[in-house]
């Protein structure tokens, strides 16, 4: 046996790897003496010492007066950040304007939350990181004991070890970041004294849930809108109220942090700090590329081609609602040209169109004509109900507050699915088509029973300008929610999980798919993009059979033909 012993076998072990890991932490640990942060700001805290007109400097740790001078001339005499690591035994750390922003606000106490939404790679969990450092640099100074404690709720726990884990084992920490307790506590410890006690937790079950009730002085929600499957939705707003509570530790400040992409329009995310803005609360946007390189924005706008959804969210920075299938209108909506940025006024006596989609789940879409314009002004849906509750419901007191059932308002006119010549879900004796006859006035006419000539005119005025405005518009609001949901794909051709569509219908996924069918019956109307029909069209349709369109040529014979209307 060699002079070794048994050392060289021990380290092969598992409780030889253990050991070494330990002392690797305490080799990292007693190397770092202090963290400096870089500040992209032109207003630094008190508390920070300026770098340069557009940086400044913040320090974590107990450092001398005379390390910290040597840090920043060093900074300024622009050393290599590794060689001050290994000569000063000082961390550098930077952030960018945005993220400098996000920290700041978090650290100062003006708000109770911050949410930092971005794209991919833009150092939001980095960011993150930072920021706690930061805030427990703040938090000591104020004469309250360390570590400060954070709560970090994930859905599951096995999402934290896929993402926030593999950021903080990152080289740029140079091993800052110690994982114990099953990876479950990561601790940051600088000068030998514990900053940071991260404590990452799943609430999947019940049972998890009870970490949330834990006491701490902060919480860091990560990744809370889930990047590419909108049917998980990731961490609710609920855990994130109950996080709240448990915010109880003595401290100066009991901030939360929200880190993630972006999620859909109607994420509790978005809702909360850019819709309905909560009070004590500020949504910083990283702006896309703020730390990304253009080279891997490029790659992954390569990599997610076909699919605009991911795009949108992950490399452009856009709340945007991942498509389970081909959406309807993939390629031709665009909600920044086709939604308003401002509400759409209700125009008195334009041509008023309300296509409606009959059934078990009723809708309706209302549109008006103005100047060769098509807005869209209302989607209006009834979950299990019939027609006369629908338009009792939903239609009569909207077009009410509109101000469309007035005289002076001009005529309504009416296109409804085949469907709604037969007898109603909710009243076998009345039709649909008879019910809104009744109780709304103006023409009732039937729509195309066939998915192509339904749809084409609906393609092609999306695919037009008018005097250099879209031709068709839908206005901002909880009015046209649905139907600006269903544009964006929640309203799609189902597809199979190698990419290939099911079949050439849209899937029935209530009440987006309704909406849809609603909206192609008001634009075929009003815009039909289609070949002339030669006999006058009816008033309103009298049989099941009737088809004011006429489907006389087929898709492919409409797609050609040079004889248009709009």
């Amino acid at each position: 046996m060699s002079g070794d012993g048994f050392g060289p076998l021990l380290g092969e072990t598992p409780l030889g790897k253990r050991w070494a890991r330990v002392l690797e932490q305490d080799a990292a640990q007693d190397r770092l003496a202090g963290v400096a942060v870089i500040l992209t700001t032109t207003e630094p805290p008190a508390w920070a010492w300026p770098l340069d007109a557009q940086r400044a400097v913040a320090f974590v740790g107990s450092l001398t007066d005379e390390a910290r001078a040597e840090t920043l001339a060093r900074l300024q005499a622009g050393s290599d950040p590794e060689v001050i690591a290994l000569e000063l035994r000082v961390l550098v750390l930077e952030l960018r304007a945005a993220a400098t922003l996000a920290a700041l606000t978090l650290v100062s106490g003006a708000v109770r939350e911050v949410a930092m939404l971005g794209a991919r790679g833009d150092g939001k969990s980095i960011g993150g990181g930072i920021a706690w450092l930061l805030y427990a640099e703040r938090h000591r100074a104020e004469g309250y004991a360390l570590p400060v404690e954070v709560l970090v709720p994930s859905s599951t726990f096995t999402e934290h070890k896929e993402k926030l884990v593999k950021t903080l084992e990152e080289p740029l920490w140079r091993g800052l970041w110690q994982g114990s307790d099953g990876e479950h506590v990561w601790t940051a410890a600088v000068g030998g004294q514990a900053y940071v006690m991260l404590r990452l937790f799943g609430v999947e079950h019940a049972a998890e849930q009870d970490s949330l009730r834990k006491a701490a002085d902060a919480m860091w929600i990560e990744e809370a809108a889930p990047a590419g499957v909108e049917a998980s939705s990731g961490l609710t707003e609920d855990a994130l109220g109950i996080g709240i509570t448990s915010l109880r530790r003595p401290s100066y400040h009991h901030p939360v942090l929200v880190t993630s992409n972006y999620g859909s329009e109607t994420h509790w995310t978005w809702q909360r700090y850019a819709i309905r803005q909560q009070r004590g609360t500020l949504l910083v946007r990283i702006p896309p590329g703020e730390r990304a390189s253009a080279a891997d924005r490029a790659t992954w706008l390569e990599a997610l081609d076909g699919r605009p959804d991911l795009q949108r969210r992950l490399v452009h920075g856009e709340p945007a609602l991942i498509v389970a299938g081909e959406a309807v209108l993939a390629g031709v909506w665009n909600p920044d040209l086709h939604v308003s940025r401002a509400p759409l006024a209700v125009i008195r006596g334009a041509r008023t169109m309300l296509g409606h989609d009959t059934g078990l789940r009723p809708a309706t879409v209302v549109v008006q004509e103005h100047r060769g314009q098509l807005r869209v002004l209302a989607s209006l849906c009834t979950d299990y109900g019939g027609m006369a509750q629908h338009v009792a419901r939903e239609v009569l007191p909207w077009l009410d507050r509109a101000g469309l059932l007035r005289r002076d308002a001009g005529t309504l006119e009416h296109r409804i699915d085949p469907a709604g010549l037969v007898g109603d879900y909710g009243n076998s004796d009345e039709s649909p088509e008879k019910i809104i006859q009744r109780l709304l006035r103006g023409y009732v006419r039937e729509g195309p029973s066939k998915w192509p000539p339904r749809i084409e005119p609906l393609l092609g005025v999306l695919g037009r300008m008018v005097g250099g405005q879209p031709a068709l518009v839908v206005a901002p609001g909880p009015d046209t929610a649905v139907l600006r949901e269903a544009a964006a794909g929640r309203w799609h051709y189902p597809r199979r999980a190698d990419g290939t569509l099911l079949r050439d219908l849209p899937e029935k996924n209530h009440p987006h798919s309704d909406v849809g069918d609603a909206l192609c019956y008001a634009v075929g109307a009003l815009a039909p993009w289609r070949d002339r029909p030669s006999t006058p069209l009816p008033r309103y349709a009298t049989s099941a059979t009737a088809n004011p369109y006429g489907e006389r040529r087929s898709w492919q014979n409409r797609a050609t033909s040079t004889t248009r209307e709009w």
